[in-house]
């Protein structure tokens, strides 16, 4: 019997931490921004103007401007990020994220707050495919996809991502072999063109 308590208190003892990790519960509350957040991100035009097809326009606009911003809160196994991408061009080509496939090959669930836009997504192979966003829509982006948010529309293009902790973000691949689409204005509409990379 002695024995017995013993190795159940050892046993507690061993899993408390692992135990307390899992349970906790946490929330933030989406008003504009999510809040509390544990990490913001700013992405400026310096930061993405070589993503753009224009490089001549891209120097003549201001440098500092705020393309898109990223709250995210972090937890055990799922995080959440809110972005909001602003409306915007440069030349024709619409502003758009950065792009990124996961390190570890994940699917993420998007979840479109406001605005308008087109979610990208290229294959491993080259292949582009694209959802249309809008209030309410949720999107899936499949494992070994790139993906890449366009705001199409005239207002701030705001919504939810559901990704696993684990994922990661390999942005490197998109900057040394490029997306292979851009969307851009043609005749009043956004317009998916394939290029090069």
């Amino acid at each position: 019997m002695l024995f017995l308590q013993y190795k159940l208190k050892e046993n507690r003892k061993k899993y408390k931490p692992l135990r307390y990790i899992i349970m906790e519960s946490k929330f933030c509350k989406l008003d504009r921004i999510l809040a509390p957040f544990d990490k913001k991100i700013e992405r400026r035009l310096r930061d993405i103007k070589d993503l753009f097809v224009d490089k001549k326009m891209v120097e003549k606009l201001d440098q500092n401007m705020i393309i898109y911003e990223v709250y995210e809160m972090e937890n055990f196994d799922i995080n959440c990020a809110l972005t909001l991408l602003y409306p915007g061009k440069v030349g024709r080509e619409y502003f758009m994220t950065k792009g990124h496939y996961h390190e570890k090959e994940e699917g993420e669930i998007y979840y479109c707050i406001g605005g308008e836009g087109i979610l990208l997504m290229r294959t491993r192979e080259g292949e582009i495919k694209h959802i249309k966003l809008e209030k309410g829509i949720i999107a899936y982006v499949p494992p070994e996809h790139a993906h890449r948010v366009v705001n199409t529309g005239n207002e701030i293009l705001s919504f939810l991502a559901f990704y696993s902790k684990d994922a990661g973000h390999d942005y490197e691949t998109i900057e040394k072999e490029g997306f292979g689409a851009v969307v851009m204005e043609g005749e009043g509409k956004p317009v998916i063109k394939k290029v090069k990379g």
